[in-house]
């Protein structure tokens, strides 16, 4: 397990780590290639990660999130697994389970597992709320890379504000991971979805995380189609946003002095602006040429906001993955056509990979509201 206490001598060095953790095993031709795949909507790469929504429902009642609204679904287990190999023999490198909550669906460690079977790097975002001791040794025994915690705030009556159920409960979450996850080779990190509720809860979580050798990354809170039932107080006005951008700023500063932060620099600076225009983007967005995205139905597409390009098993993988579908979400990605987004999948991916590969960004700029 990567490890930063609050004496650590060589914070760099572990931030250095972890960057080559979440890259996973990207040589330095493949980096090439991918640099040279920018100009071209056919890439000479394969997918680098995919993200698996394997469950639409959630146990949560987050008053940004629709998820947990209506029952949802479990996606099969027999179309994961059949990704997952394809994936693999693509040669794509990471794979991350999203929902809904991943942990209502009971295959998770079994995907896990198999993940780490053929190599793959791997990690799932979760609530908590089931995080027990029991659903934990499940979980360290499938051995993912990452794992991420949805915390909004420690202090109990805001995470009830955000997320809709009893603080207590992720606190208990936290107990079991402290306990748990030393030695096991998993990498934590604690997720925290920033709202007018907790914007001075960001710093308070870092120095939190630190302590524990666990890492954070950061996103605010969105208000467009893909989270329509958010509660409008949760948006902030221009004051808070003036707050927190002041935020943001000790935010990089802590990150350039090597507190453990994920999230790229430039996307926590224009934060503020997402509030103030919630379709900010990224030129060019870079999604189109490192990620997959699978739904329970079967459907891959290739980012935030496009079309679908095919099922699953309609074709083989790497047929899809080149397909006129792909490229022509490539093509509107490069030019900024796409309805705009500051997602962390997104926004903040395509950042970290131009941070990557040594390249600026074209622009980023904002896009009227649909």
């Amino acid at each position: 397990m990567l490890r930063m206490s609050e004496t650590s001598d060589n914070p760099r060095d572990i931030r250095t780590e972890f960057d080559t953790l979440r890259r996973g095993r990207a040589t330095d031709e493949y980096l090439r290639k991918l640099r040279e795949s920018i100009n071209s909507t056919v890439p000479s790469v394969p997918p680098f990660r995919a993200e698996i929504h394997i469950a639409t429902r959630c146990n949560g009642r987050c008053n940004y999130c629709p998820s947990w609204v209506e029952k949802g679904e479990l996606t099969p287990p027999e179309l994961i697994e059949r990704f997952i190999r394809e994936f693999h023999e693509v040669g794509g490198q990471y794979i991350g389970f999203f929902g809904g909550e991943p942990m209502l669906h009971p295959q998770l460690p079994n995907f896990l597992k198999l993940c780490r079977n053929l190599g793959l790097q791997c990690g799932f975002v979760t609530n908590g709320l089931n995080l027990d001791r029991e659903n934990m040794r499940r979980i360290v025994d499938a051995a993912p890379s990452l794992m991420l915690l949805s915390v909004d705030s420690l202090k109990p009556e805001t995470y009830e504000r955000t997320r809709g159920v009893s603080g207590e409960k992720v606190l208990n979450a936290i107990k079991v991971l402290e306990e748990m996850t030393p030695g096991s080779g998993i990498q934590v990190l604690l997720a925290c979805v920033i709202s007018s509720a907790n914007m001075d809860d960001p710093i308070p979580l870092l120095e939190f995380a630190e302590k524990r050798g666990w890492w954070m990354f950061y996103q605010g809170v969105h208000i467009d189609r893909s989270a329509p039932t958010i509660k409008a107080d949760l948006w902030p006005s221009e004051a808070q946003i003036t707050r927190i951008e002041g935020v943001m700023e000790e935010l990089v500063t802590r990150k350039r002095r090597g507190a453990p932060i994920m999230s790229d620099e430039d996307y926590l600076a224009n934060i503020g602006r997402h509030f103030r225009n919630p379709k900010l983007m990224v030129m060019p967005c870079l999604v189109g040429w490192i990620s997959m995205f699978l739904e329970p139905d079967g459907t891959v597409y290739p980012g935030c906001g496009m079309k679908p390009a095919a099922r699953l098993g309609s074709r083989p993988l790497a047929e899809i993955w080149r397909s006129p579908a792909f490229r022509l979400a490539r093509l509107r990605m490069r030019h900024g056509l796409c309805r705009g987004c500051w997602w962390q999948c997104t926004a903040e991916e395509s950042l970290f990979w131009m941070r990557t590969l040594g390249i600026k960004p074209a622009g980023i700029r904002g896009a009227r509201l649909p």
